[in-house]
């Protein structure tokens, strides 16, 4: 069973599972997951769409479908008996999870790990007590859970996976950044080559959508006069109609998915902190990272967050390399404003960009999912 909560999850687990059934070509899946997971066969129990929130508020308002959710997956681990359980982030939900199997004698394989470092570091002590082995895609992770008594192994980034080509992209447009490749998705999306492009990702969750969209298109129209043209690759997690409808007839290019090839056109980008900025910071994208939260969820994340940066190619950089603009400060205008720094100051965005390279080398080499697969059959045996 292999269990994820958000649009990046379903993506790492696609990869995964398939690096899996190339070494047993007999297994069977099931699980949590999305429209990529159940392309590699996946049997999805309960889709990702159903439980993909974030904060308390949002939490409580769709309590209802995630204690669905968790009942099912809980019976269905008590019923089957799976030979492993294998999750991907999203800890509220997984951890309970690993409780259940850890009772019912279940390994319990954690993959991609929870942001023990940035916030909530107590959680360890539940990780260890419920997880079998930790497979972690940052270097320095491997020491924390290895302090607590926790077998675990870095095996490097998937996301990396993603732009070498084993995790499939969905439906592939584009092999690289350059030359007539570049040429041949300006006309795919019908763009304009003399013209900037800006990529606009608001998230891949509707909340974060409906909060975060109405404040990037206001900044688009403040950059009407440079001439930019927006492209949007809306998250298979959220209804493409509903983003058709909010951006009001603007000229703006939609697409289903697609991220790689989006930001692979792309001269500077907003995006929602998370899960996109580092794709955005492998292809070498200059951002502003953007995020705005419930005031009740926000002010218990001052108090519990141990970081100073939100975005997580700040954190590994170790300073803020790309601006953040958080709550009060997601202003169209000082948005705006920095795209337009990027896209004027030529020094301001070379700089960042070669930062944002820097951050690549963080993440290991591709293959990710492959050494994932083969950590989970060392531990269980090939059965």
């Amino acid at each position: 069973m292999i269990v994820a909560g958000e649009a990046s999850g379903d993506l790492y687990g696609a990869g995964f599972v398939r690096s899996l059934k190339k070494r047993i070509p007999e297994l069977k899946v099931s699980g949590m997951g999305g429209d990529r997971m159940k392309a590699e066969g996946v049997e999805i129990l309960s889709d990702i769409k159903e439980v993909s929130v974030v904060g308390i508020t949002e939490v409580i308002s769709n309590l209802g479908r995630i204690k669905k959710a968790l009942s099912l997956l809980k019976n269905r681990l008590a019923k089957e008996r799976p030979d492993a359980l294998i999750l991907i982030d999203f800890p509220d939900f997984n951890l309970r999870l690993a409780k259940k199997a850890k009772a019912v004698g279940i390994p319990v394989i954690y993959y991609i790990s929870p942001q023990v470092w940035a916030w909530r570091p107590n959680r360890v002590k539940k990780i260890v007590r419920f997880v079998d082995k930790m497979l972690v895609a940052f270097p320095f992770e491997v020491d924390i859970y290895r302090k607590a008594g926790l077998d675990c192994e870095f095996v490097g980034h998937p996301i990396l996976d993603e732009l070498s080509g084993q995790i499939p992209l969905s439906p592939p447009l584009l092999k690289g950044d350059s030359g007539g490749l570049k040429e041949e998705g300006m006309k795919r999306y019908n763009l304009d080559p003399e013209r900037p492009v800006l990529a606009l990702l608001p998230g891949s969750r509707k909340r974060e959508v409906e909060v975060l969209l109405p404040i990037m298109l206001e900044t688009l129209d403040l950059l009407n006069s440079t001439g930019i043209q927006a492209i949007i690759p809306v998250a298979p997690t959220v209804d493409f109609y509903i983003v058709k409808d909010m951006i009001k007839g603007r000229d703006i290019v939609l697409t289903k998915g697609e991220v790689q090839e989006v930001l692979s056109l792309s001269d500077a980008a907003i995006i929602a902190s998370g899960t996109a900025t580092l794709q955005a910071a492998i292809k070498g994208v200059p951002m502003v990272i953007v995020y705005k939260l419930s005031p009740i969820t926000y002010l218990l994340g001052k108090v519990l967050v141990k970081v100073k940066n939100i975005g997580i190619v700040n954190i590994l950089s170790g300073r803020e390399i790309v601006p953040e603009l958080i709550q009060s400060d997601a202003k169209p205008e000082k948005i705006a404003g920095v795209i337009k720094k990027i896209l004027e100051d030529s020094l301001y965005g070379e700089k960042m960009k070669k930062d944002l390279l820097d951050v690549r080398e963080k993440l290991g080499s591709p293959g990710a999912s492959d050494r994932a697969a083969e950590a989970v059959i060392g531990l269980i045996g090939e059965k």
